[in-house]
């Protein structure tokens, strides 16, 4: 049975803490976990990016959004009450590219269900026509995988400018594709207003399909889990320099979302 965690609200500080804290349940339980969740705005960057290198820091100082390392790597990612966040917990060593195509899979068949004709691109986004509509990453143990992605809803675009720094200089070098800079969420694509909260519900049963699991429950967060995700937002996320690069956030939980 995969226990399945839907939350909403809450710091972005406590929020990453608490991607780490599963990776550990996945690792120490071995039980697969799926976190469905909505963050607070807040701009999240890699395990490994600098923190100016792809976000307008004085744009996000100005206007008090946090910006918070996750424990997985990639680039720089906006988050807000319009963007529901997917989060898998698997207790195994997976491959990089067997774990992007779980998750970019997930994510390509919530779309189909919405009537969108979606693609992986640049390896680890999700495009739709022009636009990336995803983006997804991965952390990697010895015994336990972690990999999350994000699905813009009805983030507004422009606001995602404001902040991710759209970096040219790759798309230049071929690295990667123009899509990778041209977010667009599915209501915008689709013509009507999707309610993220709503969002969840489809997601959710797709979580079956893509672990390949007999039953889906929805689960109170078990206290282990909470409770490493305090410890770690106190000591590491919200103090810490380097996982808080702006200034020093705060450790709220979320509150459960009960309509699945």
């Amino acid at each position: 049975m995969t226990l399945v965690i839907a939350s909403e609200g809450g710091s972005p500080h406590y929020n990453l803490a608490f991607e780490e804290a599963l990776l550990h349940y996945a690792s120490l339980r071995r039980r697969p976990a799926a976190r469905l969740w909505i963050n607070p705005p807040s701009i999240v960057i890699g395990y490994t990016l600098s923190a100016c290198e792809e976000v307008k820091c004085e744009a996000a100082r100005k206007n008090l959004v946090p910006i918070v390392r996750r424990v997985s790597g990639g680039g720089a990612v906006y988050h807000d009450y319009g963007n529901v966040n997917i989060s898998l917990a698997l207790p195994a060593r997976m491959g990089v590219r067997e774990a992007y195509r779980l998750i970019t899979g997930l994510i390509i068949s919530i779309l189909k269900d919405l009537g969108l004709d979606a693609r992986v691109e640049n390896f680890n986004d999700v495009a739709v026509g022009p636009w990336k509509v995803s983006g997804t990453s991965a952390a990697i143990r010895s015994n336990a995988t972690l990999v999350h992605g994000t699905l813009l809803v009805n983030t507004d675009h422009r606001v995602i400018h404001k902040y991710v720094i759209p970096r040219l200089d790759r798309v230049e070098r071929g690295e990667v594709s123009r899509v990778k800079y041209n977010p667009r969420s599915i209501s915008d694509i689709l013509g009507t207003n999707l309610d993220p909260l709503e969002a969840i519900k489809p997601i959710a049963s797709n979580v079956r399909s893509a672990l390949g699991v007999g039953g889906l429950t929805l689960e109170e967060t078990p206290r282990e889990v909470s409770s490493l995700a305090m410890k770690l937002c106190i000591e590491k996320y919200s103090s810490d320099p380097r996982w808080s690069p702006l200034d020093k956030g705060t450790c709220l939980e979320p509150k459960p979302i009960s309509t699945l």
